[in-house]
């Protein structure tokens, strides 16, 4: 369990991490520099997300992937380059990851998900999947979910991104400051908890009734943007591209699959299909730079966290939090 991974720090890391003590305190940063992460996908949000977890000063991060690196990645995985199109993508990533900072464990792994045991992944404090398709976050989640274990979803597609967060039943602190008269601002630390829906429930909501239904109106289209290139994928067993033939596919996975879901498909204008191909950078470090954000509130029991899903909306450079499958 988190709450309960609490190292001593050195003199050296206590210089090292100056700043970050000043800014969310010694408590915390002692329980990143016990915490064990998985990435698993090391495209560019994966590059995002474990810079900025290394950076922080996590015990030891595991970047997972099974594939090679491709002249698309180049557009925003800043870990690898031309000269190792080819080879594996977690493994080349480890030359430009590990000098960030020494004092982390960074380690590749080459396996596919379906590849490793249940065992494997609960030596992790949290798992972050990303560009995993729904069977596999189905199969971590629950993993995670038996295992007291954080688990994180997320993808870049294009222009747009989403992340997804399962904390279980999560215990925070909130920093307050009280006004005392003729006297500076006292900082008090009261405690709150949340309570996360799993991933099933995230992926599978029901919007025809309840709750949900009166949420749709308001929805982030981002959601369907999502289940629309997951449901692509499982059809395809790749990304969209480009391609009169893919543009089409997914105009006819919208048309039906979000009636299915209760939603109006013009909800999804067809031109958006035309922005989701590749990951695009600047998505791949707003929606990166909040997972990591949200992965360091849940490790280090600090704030409250954002409960349970981000949706990065292109056409207004803005995101948008969610709470699906309650």
């Amino acid at each position: 369990m988190v709450e309960h991974k609490i190292q001593e720090i050195s003199e050296d890391e206590a210089t090292l991490y100056d700043r970050q003590i000043r800014l969310w305190g010694l408590d915390s940063q002692k329980r990143l520099r016990a915490a064990r992460v998985l990435v698993v996908g090391a495209r560019g949000l994966g590059a995002e997300v474990a810079k900025n977890l290394i950076l922080a000063g996590v015990k030891a991060l595991t970047l997972m992937d099974h594939e090679p690196v491709n002249p698309d990645d180049l557009e925003s995985q800043f870990f690898v380059s031309e000269s190792v199109v080819g080879a594996n993508r977690a493994v080349s990533s480890l030359e430009r990851a590990r000098p960030l900072n020494p004092m982390v464990d960074v380690k590749a792994r080459v396996n596919p998900i379906d590849g490793e045991p249940d065992e494997f992944f609960t030596k992790f404090e949290v798992v972050v999947a990303l560009g995993c398709l729904k069977k596999h976050n189905q199969r971590l989640d629950q993993i995670c979910r038996l295992n007291n274990i954080k688990f994180f979803a997320g993808d870049v597609f294009g222009f747009y991104g989403f992340m997804f967060a399962d904390l279980l039943l999560h215990e925070f602190s909130i920093e307050t400051k009280i006004n005392v008269k003729g006297a500076p601002p006292v900082s008090q630390m009261t405690k709150d908890t949340a309570t996360f829906a799993p991933y099933q429930d995230f992926i599978d909501a029901d919007w025809k009734s309840g709750d949900q239904a009166k949420k749709l109106k308001k929805m982030s289209n981002g959601y369907f943007l999502m289940r629309v290139i997951q449901a692509f994928r499982e059809k395809e067993q790749r990304y969209p591209n480009r391609s009169s033939e893919d543009l089409e596919t997914l105009t006819a996975i919208r048309d039906s699959l979000l009636p299915e879901l209760g939603a109006d498909p013009a909800k999804l204008p067809s031109e958006i299909f035309g922005n989701v191909v590749g990951q695009l950078g600047a998505s791949c470090a707003v929606v990166g730079g909040i997972m990591a954000q949200e992965v360091i509130k849940a490790i280090s029991l600090k704030d409250p966290p954002l409960n349970n899903s981000f949706f990065f909306e292109p056409e207004n450079c803005s995101g948008k939090v969610e709470s699906i499958g309650y």
